[in-house]
């Protein structure tokens, strides 16, 4: 069978389209990944990931997340990290776009793995919540409030994780305080009754 040249240049036009096509698909799917477009990305699927776009209404309530001083994922039924904040990532000491596709138990405290697990699970029937520790990438463990809830139409839940460092940090300082008021009134009490 011999190829015409019309055909040929008819081919060339075609695979220059799909290589263009291709192309686009690259740069949606690499801003995706680093957050400049509103979407999320689900690896579940018979065909593989899905992409599920956003609408543009949704973009304000994106950037309110990003703003907030706790951590938020939205995380699939495995656990893996579909979308997060910038507070999570520097929670844990990772950089945004490196986040998403991450298993966030790999990030939960050796310790705190099964605790996590059933607060995770309850969270796909009702509001589930309770402390743990996470770690950084560094190694570095944080205690932290973590709540999760589950994603109507997304087989998913999301995830809120408030920072309890400074708090557990005021706690041990008031309890050190009342401990040394107490030393200090038996230290009196011991005076006064020896008269020294």
């Amino acid at each position: 069978m011999i190829n015409t040249q019309f055909e040929i240049e008819k081919r060339d036009k075609l695979i220059v389209e799909l290589q263009s096509r291709l192309d686009e698909a690259e740069e949606t799917l690499f801003a995706i990944q680093n957050g400049e477009i509103d979407a999320i990305i689900s690896p579940e699927g018979l065909d593989g990931p899905k992409v599920y776009t956003l609408e543009s209404a949704d973009s304000l309530y994106r950037n309110l997340v990003q703003e907030m001083n706790e951590g938020v994922a939205t995380l699939t039924t495995d656990g893996t990290i579909v979308y997060g904040n910038s507070q999570l990532a520097s929670m844990l000491k990772l950089p945004l776009e490196k986040l998403i596709g991450q298993r966030i138990n790999d990030f939960i405290s050796t310790k705190d793995i099964e605790t996590f697990q059933k607060i995770f699970n309850k969270g796909f029937k009702t509001k589930s919540n309770g402390e743990i520790s996470i770690k950084s990438v560094r190694g570095n463990v944080l205690p932290v409030y973590i709540s999760v809830n589950t994603i109507k139409d997304l087989k998913g839940v999301y995830v809120v994780i408030t920072d309890l460092s400074q708090q557990k940090h005021h706690e041990e300082l008031k309890t050190a305080h009342e401990q040394l008021n107490k030393s200090l009134e038996a230290l009196k009490e011991s005076e006064r009754v020896t008269g020294t």
